[in-house]
């Protein structure tokens, strides 16, 4: 057909019931062989037919748009390029495909990079276009994926690098990887694998934590331990607390300032300078920063618990040491034949001759006269044996000379006065003497 006639394209309006699209048609000026004067055709995809269109190009729908739907009467019933994909051409019956990695196309983008856009002035709300939405200002359609944020290919938006991570690259279309061991990523879009704190959020792990890789936040050493030292990785790394001291808190990177208490001990991991479980007990000292109770040394005692320090050794007992097994405070009462001066560690023997009849004495008495004390650590003397006699602070009875006498009448007065019993066979000067007296 050879057009020489222009007619006019009406496009019908929606009724009740009917589809929502409008059914355009447009008459044609062009050559068509083939087709008798006069025929008319539908709207085609990819296009927009207004009122006495002659030509297709002229109606093709615009960058950043398509449509699949056939019969549209105005440029504004064209689909907006929906996210994450980009419409590059005109008269486009599909999208041209998805937005390219490492940058993001919001909605009617007509490239790849979000870089330019659809540029109506109005468009429809619905494809009848029963309204329109004017815009005032042709809309930013996307862009490049910056620093701290990443974007695989077909993305709608930028994505921040979640917290624990960093992207350090423009145009990535992945996450660079994990905020690396001791360091720490508490915020989104982070850009340093291994942060200076020059960025809130965002640094080198601090003492008194430890940050496996990929930390969110620094991890609290437990109480019981300690950190001096910043950019740790494992808990390992938290040490224990040493004898002497607590660590009372989370996150501490001292303990100097928390001496065990005089009265206590403290052993290593402790978390309380003055700990119930850890009184100082009796037969030990504890002076401030023990590690352990320290058993009283010879001739000192201690029979009271929680102490900082051991007595000394009393009068009348000895002492030889906590470490000495049932020892109980480390002090004991003198036995009896022994004495114990202050400050004794164990109980010496009265030697022979001389004894202590009670318990916790510190001097020994003398033998008594008519009696010896034979042995060393005597308590209670013995009797002068018969035919012997005995002077003060004996040790070993003494013979009488010989001869013999009654028990009731002196010795001669040649022989002690401590002659007990009989002696041996009597003299007859002996006899003498006797039948006299």
């Amino acid at each position: 057909m050879v057009g020489s006639t222009h007619a006019l394209l009406v496009g019908n309006t929606p009724t009740a019931g009917s589809s929502d699209l409008f059914l355009a048609k447009y008459f044609s000026t062009a050559s068509c062989v083939g087709l008798s004067e006069g025929m008319d055709f539908i709207c085609p995809a990819g296009h927009f037919c207004p009122e006495a269109l002659n030509s297709l190009a002229a109606g093709r729908c615009p960058l950043g748009t398509f449509s699949n739907l056939t019969g549209l009467h105005n440029v504004s019933q064209c689909t907006t390029c929906p996210p994450g994909m980009w419409c590059g051409d005109i008269g486009l019956e599909r999208v041209s495909g998805l937005c390219a990695e490492g940058y993001f196309c919001t909605k009617s983008s007509a490239s790849p990079t979000g870089s330019s856009c659809d540029s109506r002035a109005v468009i429809c709300d619905t494809p009848s276009c029963e309204s329109m939405i004017s815009r005032s200002s042709i809309p930013e359609c996307g862009g490049e994926c910056l620093q701290g944020t990443y974007c695989p290919r077909g993305s709608s938006y930028a994505i921040d690098a979640p917290p624990g991570s960093y992207v350090d690259s423009d145009h990535s279309p992945e996450i660079s990887g994990p905020c690396k061991a001791g360091f720490y990523c508490s915020q989104p879009r982070g850009t340093q694998e291994q942060p200076d704190g020059s960025v809130p959020g965002f640094a080198p792990c601090p003492s008194g934590h430890y940050c496996p890789t990929g930390s969110v936040l620094p991890i609290r050493c437990l109480p019981g331990s300690y950190n001096p030292s910043s950019h740790m990785t494992n808990e390992s790394d938290c040490l224990v607390c040493p004898a002497g001291f607590a660590c009372p808190f989370y996150n501490m990177s001292s303990y100097v300032e928390y001496p065990c208490q005089a009265g206590y001990y403290c052993p290593s991991g402790s978390v309380d300078t003055t700990w119930g479980d850890h009184i100082c007990p009796i037969g030990h000292s504890c002076p401030a920063q023990s590690g352990h109770p320290i058993p009283c040394a010879a001739t000192f005692y201690q029979d009271e618990p929680q102490q900082s320090s051991c007595k000394t050794c009393l009068d009348g007992y000895y002492c030889p040491g906590t470490s000495i097994a049932g020892v109980v405070g480390g002090i004991s009462i003198c036995p009896e034949g022994h004495i114990c001066p202050a400050p004794a560690q164990q109980a010496s023997a009265c030697p022979a001759g001389q004894f202590a009849y009670l318990q916790g004495q510190s001097v020994c008495q003398i033998c008594p006269a008519r009696f010896t004390c034979q042995q060393p650590g005597t308590s209670v003397p013995m009797t002068c044996p018969p035919g012997n006699y005995c002077p003060e602070e004996n040790s070993s009875p003494i013979p009488c000379p010989q001869g013999r006498h009654i028990i009731s009448h002196p010795c001669p007065t040649a022989v002690s006065p401590f002659c007990l019993t009989t002696c041996w066979a009597t003299t007859p000067a002996m006899a003498a003497y006797l039948s006299t007296s």
